[in-house]
């Protein structure tokens, strides 16, 4: 970064901003992550650098997704949009429309995130490739149980997880373990779920606390449903306590 702000290189610099943002969004810190994002923003829009901007705008919708603030995901998410569609940022689009549909799924709209899955297939194949088909199909589980169709969405999510084993993406598979393990819950398979929690648990602890935390509160909804509502509640604990150091709205 010193070097960039020395040579005046101010492309370079909102890439630095950028990418000192995601590591700290992934590490936890989301308020240091987002104020580096906002620094690589207004440097890109001094610049009129649109690539950049969308790049931001969607780093910066999927942080706002994650702190629960749906509104504000969904502007970011749209202004990303925008940008892609207009000056033709193919590579984009598909990212941004996974979003979309999680932002629809918890809100509760389900319809206009069936409506959004159907816009990025046909991304996908106008594209004619797809570098997120573990987090599609895990998507597309979250979907199925959204709409009740359980076979679909073990199907769905055990696909999301062999894809991102294959492929070694550590953070993919522990969430799509958690997909799965949802999945087996609402296929009255209690005892292959809470394996599956804690696979996903083990993927997710150490280098991934927001995700780790989503996996603690959906096992221990599980648990507290009656199988062991006091391990059910430590875990809920835990997963509350991330959730209150990360900022999450609840």
């Amino acid at each position: 970064l010193e070097i960039s702000e020395r040579l005046n290189d101010s492309w370079r610099i909102v890439d630095i901003y950028m990418n000192l943002g995601i590591e700290e969004d992934l590490a936890g810190d989301w308020d240091k992550a987002w104020s580096q994002y906002q620094t690589a923003l207004e440097e890109a829009e001094r610049l009129g650098s649109v690539k950049q901007i969308a790049a931001i705008a969607l780093a910066m919708g999927n942080l706002a997704l994650k702190r629960g603030d749906h509104n504000g995901a969904l502007a970011l998410f749209k202004r990303a949009l925008t940008l892609s569609n207009e000056h033709g940022y193919s590579a984009y689009l598909v990212d941004i429309g996974l979003g979309l549909i999680v932002v629809h799924l918890e809100k509760g709209d389900i319809d206009s995130a069936l409506s959004q899955l159907a816009e990025v297939q046909d991304q996908i194949s106008a594209i004619g490739t797809n570098n997120q088909e573990s987090e599609l199909f895990r998507v597309k589980a979250q979907l199925a149980l959204a709409t009740g169709d359980t076979e679909q969405a073990l199907a769905h999510a055990g696909h999301a997880v062999d894809l991102a084993r294959e492929l070694a993406l550590q953070p993919e598979e522990g969430i799509s373990l958690r997909v799965l393990a949802e999945a087996l819950i609402a296929g009255g398979q209690a005892d292959a779920a809470q394996e599956t929690f804690a696979k996903s648990l083990e993927q997710l602890r150490d280098h991934f606390p927001y995700e780790a935390a989503q996996t603690q509160a959906a096992w221990g909804s599980m648990l507290l449903a009656g199988i062991d509502p006091k391990t059910g509640q430590s875990l809920m604990a835990a997963a509350m306590a991330t959730f209150e150091k990360l900022g999450v709205r609840q």
